[in-house]
């Protein structure tokens, strides 16, 4: 935090502080309540997208060390458990930490990762370390998201076999075809993120009296 301060001013330290470590102490009120209004909130809570990135650069870092999987493996799990810790353990970052685990320990060991068998154990098993979880705005908005995503990959798949049946050989100025552009600005820009806010979209509505529909097209942007 304090290396964060000295490399920025304010109102950039603090929502660099947010978004990195989730600590909103340092941001502006009505610059958070920007943010809550415009459905961006989840930007300043570290989750899933944070942890995806933690495990981008280490995973990068490691694999120039040329190890096998399972010593990359202890590399960096420790990290990602650090990273847990410095960030308060909130319901979200375990979350995503609890499946990045699962899924790298498969990978490692060369088995096949379920992700719907994965959101199910890291569910599990943070009932289990803390039933009162179930209970938090964190762990019910953090796995509402995951679902949504899941079920958004899911229907992705079946527009992209429509897609190739119904344009597959019909080209565009590009070059690609109109089955290619189709997924790459339709399904790849839009899908997930309408399909995340619709999912999030009770959940917000009953705890903030507010569901933001601008979160459908700034969400393209910012992430």
């Amino acid at each position: 935090i304090a290396v964060v301060h000295r490399l920025y001013h304010e109102p950039a330290a603090g929502l660099v502080t947010g978004m990195l470590l989730g600590q909103r102490r340092f941001i502006d009120y009505s610059l958070q309540e920007a943010y809550q209004q415009t459905g961006m909130a989840h930007l300043l809570a570290v989750s899933g997208l944070h942890v995806g990135f933690i495990l981008f650069l280490l995973g990068l870092a490691v694999s120039l060390l040329r190890l096998p999987g399972k010593y990359q493996l202890l590399l960096v799990a420790p990290a990602v458990i650090l990273y847990v810790l410095i960030t308060g353990a909130r319901p979200p970052v375990v979350r995503a930490a609890f499946m990045a685990g699962i899924a790298l320990t498969g990978w490692t060991f060369e088995r096949r990762v379920d992700s719907g068998n994965t959101i199910g154990a890291a569910a599990l098993g943070m009932m289990l370390w803390d039933p009162a979880d179930v209970f938090d705005i964190g762990f019910q908005l953090s796995f509402a998201a995951i679902g949504g995503l899941l079920g958004a990959v899911a229907l992705a798949a079946r527009l992209r076999l429509w897609a190739r049946a119904r344009f597959a050989n019909i080209p565009s100025r590009s070059g690609r075809t109109i089955a290619q552009v189709f997924h790459r600005w339709i399904v790849e820009t839009t899908l997930y993120s309408t399909v995340v806010v619709c999912a999030l979209a009770p959940l917000t509505g009953w705890y903030f009296g507010q569901v933001p529909l601008t979160a459908l097209f700034l969400n393209v942007i910012m992430i």
